[in-house]
């Protein structure tokens, strides 16, 4: 009977609350794994396995580095292939057709690009790339009940990936947010296209959003699917795009806007507080006398 790898490594001093990437904890990251049947805790030891329909070597060889980069010794160990993980099976992800995965599918989700496998839910299905750039729908680590999400990925020149966004419910919320503090008529500047989602949250009201984005494969990949989305539902928001930064924008423009929504960031730790409030009062210029700005995940950023 052939061997499989699996992770151990020894739960001794773990931080459950440590962020490692998208906002999301340790905890919360070996609380889905536990919930996919990949991973097993017992006598503080926890034991990773890898999932089923993948080079389970070469995904050991990865998540040891993983590990290792976080502060951890873990060993590797071999189990026989008949163990318990491989009855595991694939874990069913609820279908809910949120509008903005309809929008990046144009309206060809779940039918056609939806996953099968469990590599496909942890690593998303490819729906379309631009240069090094794609996107893909998958589940990745949030709970099976609320649906797969979107995620824009961007890979290096070393061929590592980097997650630009995701529709998660996290970036689902703060679009929500930003609509309830948005007005209802009035002209709105949107600082990152990212994959749309805020865009498309205030797309159904009388608004002239104009958005400002930098990455020609995000534009390529997003915009087009946007605003050919839009025009099916008869949204009567009128939508610009501005192939630029939002520093040069602000600088640039004559306009005066009612609503600003600045999100160019991957994480809230990627800006440094003075820089976060250099840009706002920036922003304040061009705003009209009952104006407002918004920061994306503004209250994580200050921390």
């Amino acid at each position: 009977m052939s061997k499989l790898p699996k992770i151990v490594l020894s739960a001794e001093g773990i931080n459950s609350h440590a962020h490692i990437g998208r906002g999301l904890t340790l905890g919360a990251f070996l609380d889905c794994l536990r919930y996919a049947g990949m991973l097993e805790y017992e006598n503080n030891r926890i034991t990773l396995y890898p999932p089923r329909g993948v080079d389970s070597w070469k995904w050991a060889k990865l998540q040891m580095g993983r590990l290792e980069s976080f502060g951890f010794q873990p060993r590797i160990e071999e189990f026989s292939a008949g163990g318990r993980l491989l009855k595991s099976g694939l874990i069913r992800t609820k279908i809910v057709e949120y509008e903005e995965i309809k929008m990046l599918t144009r309206g060809l989700y779940p039918q056609r690009y939806c996953p099968k496998t469990n590599e496909e839910e942890l690593s998303g299905v490819l729906v379309d790339s631009s240069g090094l750039t794609t996107i893909s729908i998958g589940r990745g680590f949030e709970n099976p009940k609320r649906g797969h999400k979107v995620m824009l990925i961007q890979r290096d020149f070393n061929g590592r990936k980097h997650y630009l966004m995701d529709t998660s419910s996290r970036e689902r919320m703060c679009a929500v947010a930003a609509a309830r503090w948005c007005p209802g008529k009035g002209k709105v500047l949107i600082a990152g296209l990212g994959l749309g989602v805020t865009a498309l949250k205030l797309a159904n009201r009388p608004l002239k959003i104009t958005v400002c984005e930098v990455d020609s494969d995000v534009i390529k990949l997003v915009w087009g699917r946007l605003i050919s989305w839009c025009e099916k539902r008869r949204y009567p928001a009128e939508l610009k795009l501005e192939q630029m930064d939002i520093q040069t924008h602000l600088r640039a423009t004559t306009d005066l806007y009612d609503f600003i929504y600045l999100d160019i960031w991957e994480e809230p730790g990627q800006v440094k507080k003075d820089d976060l409030i250099a840009l706002k009062e920036l922003a304040k210029r061009r705003l009209t006398k009952y104006g407002r700005v918004m920061v994306w995940q503004e209250s994580r950023m200050k921390r």
